[in-house]
């Protein structure tokens, strides 16, 4: 009896001993455990996608890793990568470009294939992933000037808006240009900052002319994503004269229609006075005119007189005659209207006489 015991004994170590020094078989496997890649990144952008594997039973430990991606990604290398799995675990990873702005979530199908060692079958398997691709900050500059043309000391408003239509932030720097002839300070508004995507910034501008002249104003903005941008405005800075008066001395002269223009000149100043004196001068002979024909009237009397024969003997003819003639010259300087009258009274007297005869 003890020795049937002692061979069941023996029988039963050596079956423990071999199951112990024999390993079980691990089922055949693989899969895909995690796909790495951002949520986002800007068009243009170059990004990494990460795929880990595990498998057991694996030919070589290997197993081939490989992209389907949709248009508007790009990734290298193009065809399957070889992942070495050590311990039961490996990964490879691909060098990816955002090319087209969109969003590419669940669009890139991730494969895994590799040989079962025990049947020479072939493992896989394939997940999906993706990622949105957005489009850069882009910004966009304009400038208004409230008036392009101010006086010497006078100012403007310059407007300057600043917006991005793209999607990520991004700084911005804003300078105009600056001459001898004008200056520019900030009125309100930040001319420096971060501008979100879809965000507009507003920045006004004092523009002080100092001194005359035809300028181009240059609005530049600097923007964190490389971006360059500038705007041109005309500005005009008229003069108000050196010393302060000569825009009154102007308005005077063209109030008074040029009086004091003319004193200056020496010219027009002499014209007025030549043109006041004509008509005083002309006045003068139509006096003179008005009375010559008194005296001449007067002299035609006594002539008509003369020509009359009066006997020297008629005492009765002389005294009618001389009255007449002193009538004659007592009214001729009365007037015309009493020569007349005298020169009747003669004829009148003259044909007394002579019908006496």
């Amino acid at each position: 009896m003890s020795g049937r015991r002692s061979l069941l004994a023996l029988a039963l170590s050596l079956v423990i001993l071999g199951s112990i020094a024999t390993p079980v078989a691990a089922d055949p496997s693989l899969s895909i455990t995690d796909v790495s890649a951002p949520n986002s990144v800007t068009q243009g952008d170059d990004f990494d996608l990460t795929v880990s594997l595990s498998g057991d039973e694996l030919q070589n430990s290997e197993a081939d890793v490989s992209l389907t991606l949709p248009d508007g990604l790009s990734c290298s290398p193009t065809g399957a990568q070889t992942a070495t799995l050590s311990g039961g675990t490996g990964s490879v990873s691909f060098d990816c470009s955002a090319d087209v702005e969109g969003d590419y979530s669940g669009e890139i199908t991730v494969s895994a294939s590799g040989t079962n060692t025990n049947d020479g079958s072939t493992l896989t398997d394939s997940t999906q992933s993706g990622l949105e691709v957005i489009s850069p900050a882009s910004l966009t500059l304009s400038t208004t000037l409230d008036t392009n043309t101010v006086d010497e000391g006078s100012s403007t408003a310059l407007t300057v808006v600043v917006q991005n239509s793209g999607d990520p932030s991004t700084s911005y720097q804003l300078s105009p240009s600056t001459a001898s002839g004008y200056s520019t300070s900030v009125a309100s508004g930040s001319d420096s900052g971060t501008i979100s995507g879809g965000q507009t910034r507003t920045v006004e501008y004092t523009v002080t002319g100092d001194s005359s002249g035809d300028y181009t104003l240059t609005t530049t903005l600097t923007a964190g994503n490389g971006q360059n941008v500038q705007e041109d405005e005309s500005l005009t800075v008229e003069s108000t004269g050196s010393d302060g008066g000569d825009s009154d001395d102007s308005g005077d002269s063209s109030d008074s229609g040029g009086s004091s223009y003319s004193s200056y000149s020496g010219g027009s100043s002499d014209d007025s006075d030549s043109d006041e004196d004509t008509p005083t001068e002309t006045a003068t002979p139509t006096a003179t005119a008005d009375t010559t024909p008194t005296p001449t009237a007067a002299e035609s009397a006594p002539t008509a007189t003369a020509a009359t024969p009066v006997p020297a003997d008629d005492p009765t003819t002389d005294t009618p005659v001389t009255t007449a003639t002193d009538a004659v010259t007592t009214t001729g300087s009365s007037g015309p209207g009493f020569t007349v009258l005298a020169a009747l009274l003669v004829a009148l007297g003259t044909v007394f006489l002579a019908r006496r005869r």
